[in-house]
């Protein structure tokens, strides 16, 4: 009887900074300094500073201040630092695979936002919820070893991303008030979840070689091959269509955002999308620059495509 062994694989990935260059990137000048001071309050609050995720980057490796820096390029310090630390906390929770009350850390901070936006804080508060939901939701699947139908896969994926409560930030860095009646315009709210699936989707693709080592199967190549038969290869690749189909959804919305016939509000509209268009833009870029998605390698990924994926005992 001869012992198994996990085999593996070489996968090319879509060329996901092509497929979103219609987006610009930016980064703010404030990076480095915000960066320093964040990362000192991160070990003063409890962070093990020799800490490293399970593929053994770093935290200074994980670069969260430049993904911070990127997708919020025009935010003063403190508007950055805030959004910063908490996509760091963001970060640490995913990667120990647990919240508790990790955002209360910032409890006074957001109590000064809620106070001069309190209808920005109300939908924060909501998204925040339905992290925590969904974020519950996948483990009780991951347990119980189910994957997800696609249309299912798409809603929970918006909200276990996090990233709802990241694009929020975006109001905060570019002091914009939006009112209930606009945030919550069909046009609005179609371009923010295409903002979402095109970040998450591309990040599904990105932690391909660590969701396959772990087994982990709450991401678009898994849900692809289960429901549509696909092998691995040829998941990816409908990973890409889906992606680019994304980017061209919002580029379609985009043209129809409506006016709500008040010059200040439609300059916010556009504010906000810009903001959307910057964290697509500084999300792709920054999965190149961070070990946390292609280890030590990730610039050969960028030129090349290519990762190495595991298959499981055979």
């Amino acid at each position: 009887m001869h012992a198994s062994k996990a085999k593996s694989t070489s996968v090319q990935l879509p060329d996901l900074p092509k497929i979103c260059s219609a987006f610009d990137l930016d980064v703010s000048k404030h990076c480095r300094s915000t960066t320093l001071a964040s990362q000192k309050w991160l070990v003063d609050a409890g962070l093990p500073p020799h800490w490293r995720t399970t593929n053994g980057c770093t935290w200074k490796a994980l670069k969260v201040g430049l993904w911070s820096s990127v997708c919020f390029p025009r935010a003063d310090p403190m508007q950055l630092r805030l959004a910063m630390d908490f996509m760091s906390l963001l970060v640490w929770s995913t990667e120990v695979g647990q919240e508790g009350d990790v955002f209360a850390l910032l409890s006074d901070r957001m109590s000064r936002v809620a106070y001069r936006s309190p209808a920005w804080y109300l939908r924060f508060i909501t998204s925040l919820r339905a992290y925590r939901e969904a974020r519950a939701q996948v483990t009780e699947d991951a347990q119980n070893g189910s994957v997800p139908d696609m249309e299912s896969y798409i809603q929970l994926r918006r909200d276990a991303s996090g990233l709802r409560l990241v694009l929020a930030f975006i109001e905060c860095t570019m002091d914009l008030r939006l009112s209930e009646n606009v945030a919550s315009h069909p046009v609005i709210q179609a371009l923010a979840e295409h903002a979402i699936d095109i970040i998450a989707w591309s990040e599904d693709l990105a932690m391909l070689s660590r969701n396959q080592a772990s087994g982990h199967t709450f991401h678009l190549p898994a849900v692809i091959m289960a429901e549509q038969g696909l092998t691995l290869p040829g998941a990816v690749t409908q990973c890409g269509t889906l992606i680019r189909q994304a980017v061209e959804a919002f580029l379609a919305t985009e043209q129809d955002l409506p006016s709500f016939e008040d010059p200040q509000v439609d300059k916010e509209v556009r504010s906000y999308v810009r903001g959307l268009r910057e964290c697509i833009a500084g999300s792709i870029n920054w999965m190149y620059e961070s070990q946390r998605y292609f280890g030590d390698r990730p610039e050969d990924v960028r030129n090349l495509r290519w990762v190495f994926v595991g298959l499981g005992s055979q």
